[in-house]
């Protein structure tokens, strides 16, 4: 999904095949209408399992005026079928697009009052963006995984394994001080430190924030390694990105994709399943035999062969 297209669902149910019958004013057929609305109910009926198909179920409900089979407004039948008003249903909607925006950079959120927190922490011009189904130009990263709301931090076995490989971590350029008791680097820096505008000599522990302030992290991390001030990294960033420009000179390193999806855990110490992606870890240095010893274990490491 790129900035400026519309949201199109990340989890939809199945689409169903359209039969004979008379039309409706959507072009499908009144058997389609009342199956696909049966199919949709069940989902929400569930989900309550997860707010994002409940959230895009009522989105296709209320799009496509698949509540007129029963009701003649939305509003009517989110009160007398769910016991809801038409906000509460609308917001379960907004949590879902909210969800959409995040999930090619990371975590998602586990539930609808996270994503309600996510979206209303971020500034009215992006907020109203989601709310109409667009990806706004930039999401600042900011009032998204480092949140009052929403922080996720790396499970500590793989930056052991990242500790081991390098023998201490020095600096972490985009941490806080609850992150840094799992990471110990010598220097962290925070959001208000602004880890960009500093050197990071030695060994570098780095998880990015997602959103577009990634770009400039990795692109730091490779001019300081490049310049001989970062002297051996770890970087772990999101797998569906490696056909990006800045992605680009991380295939230079030895990489670990992983065979699993990451569960990063949240400020509260509750680990997240809304990580909808792979992931890679990367290593600058010269310990490159070393980093792919013992990030085996993780996943498949890979090295660029050139002719």
């Amino acid at each position: 999904m790129t900035a400026g297209q519309s949201l199109g669902a990340v989890r939809r149910a199945p689409n169903v095949r359209a039969a004979g019958g008379s039309t409706s004013p959507a072009g499908r057929s009144d058997s389609t209408i009342t199956a696909r609305l049966a199919e949709l109910e069940t989902v929400i009926e569930r989900g309550m399992q997860t707010f994002l198909e409940v959230g895009n179920a009522l989105m296709e409900i209320r799009d496509q005026r698949l509540y007129r089979e029963t009701h003649a407004t939305f509003e009517a039948y989110c009160r007398e079928r769910w016991g809801w008003t038409r906000q509460h249903a609308n917001r379960q909607i907004q949590a879902a697009r909210m969800a959409e925006v995040l999930e090619p950079m990371g975590p998602i959120p586990e539930n609808e009052r996270q994503a309600r927190a996510i979206l209303e922490s971020l500034p009215p011009e992006e907020r109203a963006q989601v709310r109409d189904g667009v990806v706004p130009e930039k999401l600042h990263w900011q009032h998204i995984y480092l949140s009052e709301s929403n922080e996720w931090y790396t499970p500590a076995k793989y930056i052991e394994s990242a500790r081991a490989v390098m023998g201490g971590i020095d600096v972490d350029p985009a941490s806080n001080p609850q992150a840094n008791e799992t990471v110990r680097a010598s220097v962290f820096y925070t959001l208000t430190d602004n880890g960009l505008a500093h050197d990071w000599p030695g060994r570098v522990w780095l998880n990015p924030p997602y959103g577009g302030d990634q770009v400039q992290f990795v692109a730091r991390l490779v001019d300081q390694f490049t310049d001989g001030i970062t002297t051996e990294a770890v970087v772990l960033v999101n797998a569906h990105a490696t056909e990006t420009t800045w992605f680009a000179p991380l295939w230079d390193y030895p990489l670990c994709f992983t065979d699993h999806r990451i569960n990063f855990y949240g400020r509260d110490g509750i680990r997240s399943t809304g990580c909808t992606h792979g992931s890679v870890f990367v290593y600058l240095g010269n310990r490159g035999a070393e980093f792919i010893r013992e990030f085996d274990q993780w996943g498949y490491c890979v090295q660029r062969v050139r002719p």
